[in-house]
């Protein structure tokens, strides 16, 4: 369930892309600026540390898209399947006020993927930021190999 988490941020972020909006714009009422202000940091971290669009993970691997399953089919993936793990530990750890929190939670960041410390970020936010700072690094320590790129579910 919580591995479509980063499916939709995903999706959302390369939607907002798409469509050229900026941080400040506020898309039809459909999802509060929050929510957007985050799905844009994680995709910024992305962009800053890899040089690609967030939209490139899209339906990369078997952990990268909607789904979760399987084993990960290289380093790359295993960066989605972490980053979804980080969440669920969030999660768990109940030290955000809301389980939605991880999708619309912002956060301070310093610099291209760092975290700002407290008081900041509370406790919640750092641990949001830190997931997603550590998954973006995470993509450029591994190579994007692009025949995983829409890989079929039913190969994981």
């Amino acid at each position: 369930v919580f591995r479509l988490g980063c499916y939709l941020l995903l999706l959302l972020l390369a939607h907002f892309n798409a469509l050229g909006l900026s941080v400040v714009e506020e898309p039809a009422g459909k999802f509060p600026l929050r929510a957007k202000r985050h799905v844009l940091q994680f995709g910024s971290m992305i962009r800053c540390e890899t040089g690609r669009s967030a939209f490139d993970y899209l339906g990369y691997g078997c952990y990268c898209g909607l789904g979760g399953k399987g084993t990960p089919v290289d380093g790359v993936d295993r960066c989605c399947q972490e980053h979804d793990a980080c969440y669920d530990r969030i999660i768990n750890s109940g030290i955000c006020p809301s389980d939605n929190d991880v999708y619309y939670e912002f956060y301070s960041q310093v610099g291209c993927s760092g975290c700002a410390s407290r008081p900041s970020n509370n406790a919640c936010e750092l641990a949001i930021c830190k997931c997603d700072s550590v998954a973006a690094r995470c993509f450029v320590r591994n190579t994007f190999n692009s025949q995983y790129e829409d890989y079929p579910d039913d190969q994981c």
